[in-house]
């Protein structure tokens, strides 16, 4: 498969997932974006080379046929951090992580937010944005 239809491909399967997720409470708005979804999925999924998407297809379609619903389990694990009480109501309902893939989502999100802080430097020295604050979870305010 050449990269756009490995593309095409994860981003139709994550998209039945995203779409088909239950939530807490009620459905999101975001859920009926299908478009927005898309752009969003394709612009980031792009940046990877051809091995590495071939092998997150991989993954997808190896939870597909154990019935394991990707989507549902990263959000009930972003959860943890954003909604302790609920999220301590459903974690018997997912995937147990090990400590080594714990341990390893710990060490990626540590360089992921020191990467958007020096992203966030870098905006303020060129004076492309005055005020960027960058928070523990990673998320960039301008």
């Amino acid at each position: 498969m050449k990269k756009r239809e490995i593309v095409d491909a994860i981003v139709d399967r994550e998209w039945l997932q995203f779409t088909n997720a239950i939530n807490i409470g009620q459905r999101s708005y975001c859920q009926d974006q299908k478009s927005s979804f898309y752009l969003s999925r394709k612009a980031y999924l792009n940046i990877y080379d051809e091995e590495i998407l071939s092998s997150y297809l991989s993954d997808l379609e190896t939870a597909e046929r154990k019935g394991i619903h990707l989507v549902t389990q990263k959000y009930a694990y972003m959860m943890e951090s954003t909604d302790i009480e609920n999220f301590n109501k459903i974690k018997d309902q997912i995937l147990p992580l090990s400590d080594k893939k714990s341990n390893i989502v710990e060490s990626i999100m540590y360089i992921y937010v020191q990467w958007l802080k020096d992203v966030g430097r870098i905006l303020r020295t060129f004076k492309i944005k005055k005020n960027v604050e960058v928070t523990d979870n990673g998320k960039i305010i301008i």
